[in-house]
């Protein structure tokens, strides 16, 4: 039976471009993709009073929280290619440590960056060509303070680059078939990227006249696609295009590249909301591998959501007690007596996320009256109250009939792991509680250790005497 587990929510989409901050509300149902709501907003226009009511408006609409993921635009970044001689990616990471520093005209802690394998040069050769997004803190500073106007805290900063590869790999395909020729433009800059089976391997830049596009951006575009053509023969690559291009691609490429695929559809509102569609669509949880964020915000934000969930399991505590509470209130007196000292209790409490224990225990005593013996709800809320700060909880499963619980989570500490299976321990419902596995995320720059833990229920501590 499962108690606790994350359940798909409706996520928002930050764009600015051309003085304008794109917004829109996403949800996946059923293998398809809903929007929710969606909205322009002129930032110059609006006064920052009116800013937070416009985008609350919006967000309302979502019914609820909403994170949201913001895209960053490609020229607001730098890339780097490397090659190493190695396929460790932990020790490739310690590589680039060293020798970004030389490459780039900032020191590391101005930075934050992600790299991922482009490929392996050969079979017999260890070498490894990776790929690296960077930004500098000062422009995510820059971006950031533009969203707070609005009232946004965005959890993860993405570039648009990886927004259009995943939204290839995961709409078109590229595994077994040839690469892809990607171009982006929105509102005067656009983007050139050749997708691979694994990701990015070329991405460049470009600026265009928004209001002359059949003249400037084939001359824009001509120079790259020529270089790009020098190394090798990109005619015989699917030809991916989105945004303005779209409107005239038969006048730049008649007669080339006969694979040809639309990005984003048709949606109203131009490239930027066309690009919003396709990070919705591409989104499968989370960015977080390809997040651009420093890590102290991550860190401040990570903090955030274990407080936000320890207030939502108190609300539902507190609600399941109320309406057990009342269907028991013409069955018992002692029911009625134990509800009174529960909503004695309830006024002393202050909001706190460690504060739940009086009312766990209080929860405790109105089970042992009733049943005699402890439920999973009791149980649930004893190992949410054992969990460190810094530890979220994605799913707990309670089986009554084997005896055993199990409990996933995340956290960014291995230390703070270990310190749950210790608090669990003290658990007089467990008889045994075993770390099943702790592993680091595959490819991420900012640690982050996904764990499960198992428990198992004691016969003599599960009921009272």
């Amino acid at each position: 039976m499962t108690l606790f587990k994350k359940s798909p929510k409706r996520h928002g989409f930050t764009f600015v471009s051309g003085g304008i901050l794109h917004a829109a509300i996403y949800q996946h149902q059923v293998q398809k993709l809903v929007l929710v709501a969606k909205e322009q907003f002129p930032i110059e226009e609006l006064s920052v009073e009116n800013r937070k009511k416009a985008f609350s408006a919006l967000m309302n609409q979502g019914r609820g929280h909403i994170p949201v993921t913001h895209l960053v635009a490609r020229d607001k970044s730098f890339i780097k290619q490397f090659e190493f001689p190695s396929r460790n990616m932990e020790e490739i990471k310690q590589m680039v440590a060293l020798r970004l520093p030389r490459e780039v005209p900032f020191s590391l802690d101005q930075i934050t960056y992600h790299i991922h394998p482009v490929r392996f040069l050969s079979e017999s050769d260890v070498q490894t060509s990776v790929f690296l997004f960077g930004i500098t803190k000062e422009m995510i500073a820059q971006e950031r303070a533009v969203l707070q106007t609005f009232g946004i805290d965005p959890k993860q900063f993405v570039l648009t680059s990886v927004v259009l590869a995943r939204y290839v790999h995961k709409q078109i395909g590229t595994t077994g078939t040839a690469p892809k020729l990607v171009i982006f433009s929105e509102r005067g800059k656009g983007e050139v990227a050749i997708v691979s089976d694994q990701s990015v391997a070329v991405s460049r830049t470009f600026q265009y006249d928004p209001d002359d596009i059949s003249t400037s951006i084939p001359e824009a575009l001509q120079p790259i696609i020529d270089a790009l053509n020098h190394k090798e023969d990109t005619s015989n690559y699917d030809l991916c295009l989105g945004g303005d291009i779209k409107s005239i691609k038969n006048e730049i490429f008649s007669g080339s590249y006969p694979n040809r695929v639309n990005l984003g559809g048709d949606e109203a509102g131009g490239g930027a909301q066309q690009l919003l569609m396709m990070a919705a669509e591409a989104y499968d949880g989370t960015y977080e591998e390809f997040n651009l964020l420093p890590d102290e915000d991550k860190s401040r934000i990570a903090s955030a959501d274990t407080k936000r969930h320890g207030y939502a399991l108190r609300f539902a505590v507190i609600l399941f007690l109320g309406l057990a509470a009342a269907a028991s209130f013409y069955r018992s007196a002692r029911i009625l007596i134990a509800g009174q000292a529960i909503q004695r209790e309830l006024k002393k409490i202050e909001p706190s996320i460690r504060e739940t224990k009086a009312t766990v225990r209080l929860i405790q005593t109105l089970y042992y009256i009733e049943k005699g013996k402890v439920e999973p709800m009791d149980l649930l809320a004893s190992i949410h109250e054992q969990a460190p700060d810094g530890v979220l909880l994605s799913e707990m499963e309670y089986d009554g009939k084997d005896d055993f619980v199990r409990i996933k989570g995340k956290t960014s500490n291995q230390a703070l792991v270990d310190q749950f299976v210790r608090q669990l321990s003290q658990i007089s419902w467990l008889a045994r509680v075993d770390l099943q596995y702790s592993e680091s995320a595959a490819q991420s720059l900012s640690p982050e250790f996904q764990f499960s833990i198992q428990g198992v229920l004691s016969k003599e501590g599960m009921y009272t005497s």
